[in-house]
């Protein structure tokens, strides 16, 4: 069997609940176009290690890891999620991750990253890298309860409202990654951090956001 002619990865794993150990043939998914749904919830499954050219071409990879409540290491390649438009419920609820490392280019075209890492409650470590979100015009709770998140770090560029206050613990140059990242908007924004995230911040600081017409809340 060549895994490289398979382009539709979608629930091939999912509900797996009693899976807890992959190891991945040649080519897997070198050339799907969709991983909706494929490992979720595999919840017993601690660690997945994607191989190289796996993600590269995919467009969807919503809900790829949607309760994954035991993972604890999540391993993704070279220009994995690069072409991803969905992200919906990327890792949502996967409870046990610690740290999130998502290479260059993963989200930069995504539309929709909507509950990416919400309800990952043990995550302290998150790198999003350069143009994460640019283009994305759906946000709705990708952070919520991701609340022992402290360390943020590469370059978002937001443009449509988003919801850190959940993240209570973001440290102050975490903080700053995700205002100095965001673009100029024309239309009303709000980034709402909530009174903990807000004292982290002085008035020049709390002045890059409004500068570029956003709103603090």
């Amino acid at each position: 069997m060549d895994w490289s002619d398979i382009t539709d990865y979608a629930v091939l794993f999912s509900n797996c609940t009693k899976l807890r150990k992959i190891v991945f043939p040649e080519n897997f998914g070198v050339n799907a176009n969709t991983f909706e749904s494929c490992f979720s919830t595999c919840t017993m499954i601690q660690e997945i290690s994607l191989p190289d050219g796996c993600g590269a071409v995919a467009t969807n990879l919503k809900h790829m890891f949607y309760s994954c409540s035991s993972l604890t290491k999540l391993s993704l390649p070279s220009g994995f999620g690069q072409n991803a438009t969905n992200l919906r419920n990327f890792t949502y609820c996967c409870s046990s991750l610690n740290n999130l490392t998502l290479p260059d280019g993963f989200g930069s075209v995504a539309t929709d990253v909507a509950f990416l890492v919400q309800n990952c409650i043990s995550l302290i470590s998150l790198h999003l890298p350069d143009g994460f979100g640019k283009n994305a015009t759906d946000t709705t709770r990708a952070f919520m309860n991701a609340r022992n998140l402290t360390t943020v770090t590469g370059n978002p560029n937001f443009k449509v409202s988003l919801t850190l206050s959940d993240c209570v613990k973001l440290t102050h140059d975490s903080l700053m990654v995700f205002i100095n990242g965001l673009q100029v908007v024309e239309t009303k924004q709000i980034l709402t951090l909530g009174t903990t995230l807000l004292a982290k911040l002085s008035d020049d600081e709390k002045k890059i956001a409004t500068d570029k017409g956003w709103t603090l809340a």
